[in-house]
């Protein structure tokens, strides 16, 4: 079985990759693991996915020297970009979802309210979960974050 590593958490490879540790309980290798970080799932997604406690998955990170201890293990790709041959490129169905974050947003909505309208269209966030407003607010901060860091960047060259 190969895989490329240009994929996002929804396509077929990771869901391949999953099928075939349900059907092969032996440990996985590092290709493995590799293809479902690279992926940007989270320890706990891939243990979801796997049908495996989030102990094994460190365990098996470890074994493999994937996993940092002091700092989060593995370096998550933000909401609404992707990995494309080791860099990040923007995941052009998640900026949908963003662009629609920040019109609600602007209507007014809180991030709870957006949470729920976002759960009542089906939408769910990257992991495959319902969206939360936690989730929302880290996804307006960091929107709100580059809109700041662009308009400073804009007045200095001006």
């Amino acid at each position: 079985m190969t895989y490329s590593a240009n994929h996002s958490p929804n396509d077929q490879s990771v869901v391949d990759i999953v099928k075939f540790l349900k059907k092969n309980p032996t440990p996985p290798d590092e290709v493995f693991f590799k293809e479902l970080l690279d992926s940007g799932l989270s320890i706990r997604a891939i243990a979801m996915k796997i049908g495996r406690s989030k102990t094994y998955v460190v365990k098996h990170l470890k074994l493999l020297g994937m996993y940092q201890k002091g700092r989060r293990s593995i370096k998550q790709v933000p909401y609404g970009m992707c990995l494309k041959a080791g860099k990040l490129i923007e995941h052009p169905q998640q900026q949908k979802i963003i662009q629609l974050i920040i019109n609600l947003e602007n209507s007014g909505f809180n991030n709870e309210k957006i949470a729920l309208a976002l759960n009542a269209q089906g939408l769910r966030s990257k992991n495959g979960v319902k969206w939360q407003r936690w989730t929302v607010k880290n996804i307006l901060d960091r929107e709100n974050s580059k809109s700041h860091t662009s308009n400073i960047i804009n007045k200095k060259i001006t």
